[in-house]
């Protein structure tokens, strides 16, 4: 009987373990790396859900772990690595500056505000369902890989990807490529020079606009298929919008 006391509390012990949240207690532009500013003490790892309340600025300097909320008007810059198992969010008044690094994960949902800042490359990998609520601003050239067949970029129909620089939103060469899928708005401004889409595209009843400079959708490459163009609106104000000359057979 004390056997199977003493199991039964380990057991539930165990389980209160592996199902611990951190919620981010740190100072402004705290690292996320310092076990001292997170409640409990200690860095979140792979077997923690973790919270980053409204009010909140962090710098995520590299983090594997089982999920993240960015909540209210929390603010957050991804400067490595972010590896998540389950469900993760971002808040519709939140702010996410993304620097470098990949983002790996289940599905992440975007209600807020994401930044890409800087030139080093970005990717979305693994089987990553990434979507857009909020707004995408590109702010900086670089390239936004897809790296892989198994994930999906997919900006809905509230969604926005402000596209503010040149860069490419692309793939990994030889490994296929996820898909951008647009039901929102994707829209070309505030920069003179040439922006490609060269990862698998479909336009779901989504709007392009071009108002600066040249937009070029162009997935053709032999490891990714064909651009699917299914409707949608298409606005040239000023600039202009190279679509692609192979397209799939109705």
């Amino acid at each position: 009987m004390r056997r199977l006391l003493l199991f039964s509390v380990f057991s539930i012990f165990c389980l209160t373990i592996s199902a611990q949240t951190k919620t981010w207690i740190g100072p402004q532009e705290g690292a996320f790396n310092v076990a001292e500013n997170w409640n409990p003490p200690g860095v979140p790892h792979q077997n923690h859900d973790v919270i980053i309340p409204t009010g909140s600025d962090i710098i995520i300097n590299g983090a594997d772990i089982k999920s993240i909320a960015i909540e209210g008007n929390a603010v957050a810059a991804l400067t490595h690595n972010l590896t998540l198992e389950n469900n993760s969010s971002i808040a519709e008044d939140a702010t996410v500056s993304w620097s470098s690094g990949a983002i790996n994960g289940s599905t992440i949902t975007n209600n807020g505000i994401i930044n890409l800042i800087g030139t080093n490359a970005k990717s979305i990998d693994g089987n990553t369902m990434f979507i857009n609520n909020g707004t995408i601003n590109i702010n900086s050239d670089g390239l936004l890989i897809l790296t892989n067949v198994n994930h999906t970029l997919n900006n809905t129909l509230s969604g926005v990807i402000n596209i503010n620089a040149g860069g490419q939103i692309t793939h990994m060469l030889g490994s296929g490529s996820g898909k951008l899928i647009n039901s929102g708005l994707i829209k070309k401004q505030q920069s003179n020079g040439s922006f490609l889409i060269l990862a698998e595209f479909q336009n779901s009843n989504g709007t392009i606009e071009v108002e600066n400079g040249t937009l070029i959708i162009n997935s053709q490459n032999a490891d990714v298929q064909n651009a699917v163009l299914n409707d949608g609106i298409y606005n040239v104000s000023s600039g202009d919008l190279t679509l692609p000359e192979r397209l799939p057979d109705n």
